[in-house]
């Protein structure tokens, strides 16, 4: 009876009375010792009123935290007859009694996935578990202001009620008080009012069928749509119309024409009198656009026919374009359950544990025949599914999904095409509101936790409040915070380069949160800070100057991080509303706090800056700090030679970068020393780094040296855009056409060789023919017996040979005697000279053409070049870390075949190669076109081609990752190249692929080039040999 809403009001009269002996009587107190094992929680009221001498009444409350925790008495005021009521505060007891001293409450999770635990902060598989992954940061920070402390249980289940009135899972741990928070909301329904306490937390997330709106043609007959009824039947009465003026006029027609004087003629012409059913077609025609066999003679029938077409032909082109918009429409006829149940569209449910019993519980007729035919249908399998299957056959077919929408939606962004997220349309099955966050029955925390929910998750106080409505009538996304709990470092990595951080020094735990953000390195750009510190002074009645603000708080910054990429603002209150705005920073760990005048602020002038210039213009002076860098060195002499531009084809990358980072050092006025590192740095099998990446990593140097930007290092290392034109790629001469193509079916196109075959076979038609015929008249004349001794007939074969020795330009033996044979051959050669000059002069080009078709790693890989690559230690790893099917197959295959040298080459041997092989060589682009200009010829620096292996960009100069010089160091890349300083050392070590400066050159004709030819001459011989043999055995028979 002790817990809320009940009050208690206790009466104890401890005033002393003197008797007969003058001795004092005093009221007996052990009677308070009781409250030690009552349970007066922080929901409990129970006042005591104890009287002292006269009139004095003195309240008091009494309450204990927790079953773990002792008695407290609060003083709550006093009364007096003169006075009336004092009372101490009047703050309600949620917020007076919500320190409950490291009290040990209980939650509990729910969890469809095991793996949900290693994932409740960090944001990562958020289609899994969402509301738990909500709550549970909730429920943390409620534990957190309450100052108590708190342990999670894990279950499957929210909770139901079984047959024997028992509750399973998470409300059945609250309704046995087990635990005293349900850590994952949960619907609202009616049974589970009596049970469990809904808090007003909500999660916005429900359980609703979703899908795609089906074509409008799936539910309706679209083909009766593209008219209103009413324009249907204007058509039905037009159609009866026409067909009634059809009929009248044909028949008119067929009549007035009988009786001219060319009747017999008429009666030939159309011996069937017009009936119903010709005008019936007559008029089907016309309206379907298929045109029809009746053509009218008489002005009467013309015009009938003729507004008959024009009719159709309107009506028709609206009706098809009316068709065409509708097979493109959807529907949104289904908007209820019961539109649903009787719609096209197959149902599925995800597999979760609430899904089951409510689809289950509801009993409605509409709802029970969903579960029993769409979702469990008898003799066929059932509709329960993972969520990922269920937005896949939203996608794929006509098909609505029952699942929590904020997860379906995810993997619908995740998966889905822009076109196909549109038409979404979602129905509640369940109706309920959103999940609420339940705790026990008459908790003793209830009042703490739902002030709790309000000051800490929504807002703190009237203060606060205005602060927060102004900020967020500004439309400034903003969370404030009362108390000195630890930073959270979500609020900033989600949007941290949009975020201002707003401290008032004059807070007593404001130097904790500084010295907080120091440990969690909260000071690195782009993060802002603005510091507040009042310095009015006040003056008393007795003229003694009162200062209201500590300066001593500024110390804690000479050991902070705060470098010259933060961006911290002390903004101090003078007399009036004169703010006076100062930025602090230091040069280096090594260095001092300096102190920047940044300008002022008062209500009449507004904000006046002292300068505008950005912190890596104001701050670039680094007082002479020493910094390390690192470079890399493939041959040792490189050491030796690092400024003076010789032997530019080693180390080139390490040279040009050498020279720049001592201009970006001269200009930040520090001082640079260099670690010499063997490689530039590859993640381990056991995850570890090596080389300069690691010494970056480890932040024991500042500055590396250019590298190839890849994915993996992104979170290790910063990437300055102060890029080295260094590449790496496969070089290679084009190689010639006849090697990856037959030469001899290029000249033409493949149209032209259609139309040469369909003149071939004309000509030979032709030919026959007229040889034939020459033959057959020419025996038929008087000398017909010497003409058959000399000329035997003429057969197919022998017009074949005809026919390719012309165009072949061989010649052949026959020879025409009439006109018509001798025009057919005529037009055959005229015919072949034209192909054949054409055909060769093609063929000679094609000869010394080289092909561009390699452009590719595929085809590369079945491309007849040898391939390879020049032996350096970043070539080995990206070669042996790529392993996509191309690119393993070209370092199988062609770099290391099995049973075979393998082809890691220097680069002179790679180069010597490209030059008398067909060879590909990867390695460095410049070096390789620097030996190319010493060594090849002219024409030999002729089809130079590229493939790039990699697909990298060019290197990159590296930093540390939040490095509090970045904004220096690329502010100072940027002017390298705007002084030209960049450009200058490039040109010195780095140059262009050679320029041909002649095309021409003598190629000699090898097997290749004949290849076909040959086999075309070995098919050829192959084949006489087997129709040889043939012949032999048909002559023998």
């Amino acid at each position: 009876m002790f817990v809320a809403p009940m009050k208690w009001l206790l009466l104890q009269n401890r005033k002393t009375a003197v008797d007969n002996d003058d001795k004092a009587n005093l009221t007996d107190d052990s009677i308070l010792e009781i409250f030690e094992d009552l349970a007066v929680y922080p929901d409990s009221n129970v006042i005591l009123i104890r009287r002292f001498h006269g009139d004095f009444l003195e309240l008091l409350s009494v309450y204990r935290p927790s079953p773990q925790r002792g008695v407290i008495w609060e003083n709550r005021g006093n009364w007096t007859i003169e006075n009336g009521l004092r009372m101490k505060t009047f703050d309600v007891a949620s917020a007076r009694r919500k320190n409950l001293q490291r009290t040990a409450l209980k939650s509990c999770l729910v969890m469809t996935e095991p793996n949900t635990i290693n994932h409740l902060t960090d944001f990562k598989d958020k289609s899994i578990d969402p509301v738990t992954k909500a709550n549970y940061p909730w429920i943390i920070h409620l534990v957190n202001r309450m100052n108590a402390t708190v342990s999670f249980e894990i279950t499957n289940s929210w909770g139901y009620r079984a047959e024997n009135g028992s509750w399973s899972g998470m409300i059945g741990m609250l309704d046995r008080r087990e635990i005293d928070i349900g850590g994952t909301a949960t619907f609202l329904v009616p049974e589970r009012i009596g049970v469990v306490q809904y808090i007003q937390l909500y999660t916005h997330t429900c359980s609703r069928f979703v899908f795609r709106r089906p074509l409008l043609s799936t539910v309706s007959n679209i083909f009766i749509l593209p008219f209103q009824r009413n324009v249907w039947i204007a058509i039905a009465v037009f159609l009866i119309l026409v067909f009634c003026l059809l009929y009248l006029s044909i028949k008119w027609e067929y009549y007035r024409d009988r009786m001219t004087d060319s009747a017999a003629y008429w009666n030939q012409l159309n011996p069937n009198k017009p009936t119903v059913s010709d005008n019936l077609l007559i008029l089907l025609g016309a309206f379907a656009q298929q045109g029809y066999s009746y053509e009218p003679y008489r002005v009467a029938s013309r015009i009938v026919t003729l507004m008959l077409l024009l009719a159709s032909l309107s009506l028709y082109a609206a009706y098809t374009a009316n068709i065409v918009g509708l097979l493109q429409s959807t529907t949104d006829s289904i908007k209820t359950l019961s539109d649903l149940l009787n719609s096209p569209l197959k149902l599925g449910v995800q597999d979760v544990v609430y899904n089951r019993h409510y689809f289950k519980s509801f009993q409605d007729p509409v709802r029970k025949a969903i579960l029993e035919q769409r979702i469990e249908p008898k003799g066929r399998k059932s509709s329960w599914m993972s969520i990922e299957e269920g937005v896949q056959r939203v996608r794929n077919e006509l098909f609505a999904f029952q699942g929590e929408i904020g997860t379906m939606y995810q993997l619908m962004q995740d998966t889905y095409l822009e076109e196909e997220k549109c038409g979404l349309t979602e129905i509640d099955f369940l109706k309920v509101l959103y999940p609420l966050l339940a705790i026990q029955k008459q908790s003793p925390y209830l009042e703490i936790i739902k002030t709790g929910i309000d000051s800490t998750l929504f807002f703190f106080s009237d203060d606060t409040i205005r602060l927060s409505r102004e900020m967020s009538s500004r439309r400034l996304m903003h969370g404030i915070r009362n108390s000195a709990e630890d930073l959270d470092q979500r609020i900033y990595n989600n949007l941290e380069h949009q975020n201002l951080y707003a401290l008032d020094l004059n807070c007593d735990y404001a130097i904790r949160i500084l010295r907080q953000a120091h440990s969690k390195r909260m000071f690195v750009a782009p993060m802002k800070w603005l510091l507040l510190q009042d310095r009015r002074t006040i003056i008393n009645n007795d003229d003694n100057v009162t200062s209201t603000y500590d300066d001593s708080v500024l110390e804690v910054f000479g050991n902070l991080a705060v470098y010259p990429d933060s961006d911290v603002v002390l903004a101090r209150r003078f007399d009036g509303d004169f703010l006076h705005l100062t930025s602090v920073y230091r040069p280096s760990p090594q260095r001092g706090v300096i102190w920047e005048n940044r300008g002022n602020w008062t209500m009449k002038n507004g904000l006046q800056m002292r300068t505008f210039d950005v912190a890596s213009a104001r701050r670039r002076n680094l007082q002479q700090t020493a910094l390390k860098s690192s470079i890399v060195m493939t041959n040792p002499d490189t050491i030796n030679h690092l400024t003076d531009y010789k032997y530019s084809t080693i180390d080139p990358i390490t040279k040009a970068n050498y020279i720049w980072i001592l201009y970006l050092v001269s200009r930040m006025n520090a001082t640079i020393s260099f670690e010499v590192a063997d490689t530039w740095g590859y993640r381990d099998k056991n995850g570890s780094w090596n080389g300069i990446v690691q010494m970056l990593d480890r932040r024991e140097i500042d500055i590396g040296t250019a590298m190839y930007l890849v994915t993996e290092r992104i979170p290790v290392v910063e990437y300055i855009q102060l890029y080295t034109h260094s590449r790496l790629c496969f070089i290679f001469r084009k190689p010639l056409l006849s090697t990856v193509k037959n030469i001899f079916a290029l000249p033409f196109q493949r149209n032209v060789w259609i139309a040469i075959a369909v003149f071939l076979v004309l000509v030979f038609c032709l030919l026959y023919i007229s040889t034939t015929w020459e033959y057959y008249q020419d025996v038929s004349t008087k000398s017909a017996a010497y003409w058959s001794q000399l000329n035997a007939a003429p057969t197919v074969t022998e017009n074949l040979l005809i026919l390719i020795g012309a165009f072949a330009q061989q010649g052949y033996s026959y020879e025409p005697h009439r006109v018509p044979s001798r025009i057919v051959t005529l037009m055959l050669l005229l015919a072949s000279l034209s192909l054949y000059a054409s055909y060769t002069a093609n063929i000679v080009a094609l000869l010394q053409s080289t092909t561009d078709s390699i452009r590719t790693l595929s085809d590369l890989l079945y491309s007849p070049l040898k391939l390879g690559v020049q032996d350096v230690q970043y070539n080995r790893h990206y070669f042996k870390a790529l392993q996509d099917p191309i690119r393993k197959a070209i370092l199988e295959e062609k770099i290391e075949p099995k049973g075979q040298k393998s082809n890691w080459l220097s680069l002179e041997e790679g180069v010597r190669r490209i030059r008398n092989e067909s060879f590909g060589f990867h390695g460095a682009a410049s070096p390789i076109y620097q030996v190319i200009q010493r060594t090849f010829q002219e024409e030999e620096k002729c089809g130079l081609s590229e493939i790039d292996y990699i697909n990298a960009i060019y290197p990159l100069l590296v930093i540390q990752k939040q490095s509090p010089y970045l904004e220096i160091i690329k502010n100072g890349a940027l002017k390298l190249r705007e002084y030209g300083l960049k450009y200058r050392d490039e040109y010195r070590l780095y140059i262009k692929k050679p320029v041909c400066s002649s095309q021409t050159s003598f190629i000699t004709i090898g097997f290749t080039e004949c290849y076909f030819a040959i086999v075309a001459m070995g098919y050829g011989a192959l084949l006489s040999v087997i129709v040889f043999i043939l012949e032999l055995l048909w002559h023998k028979r």
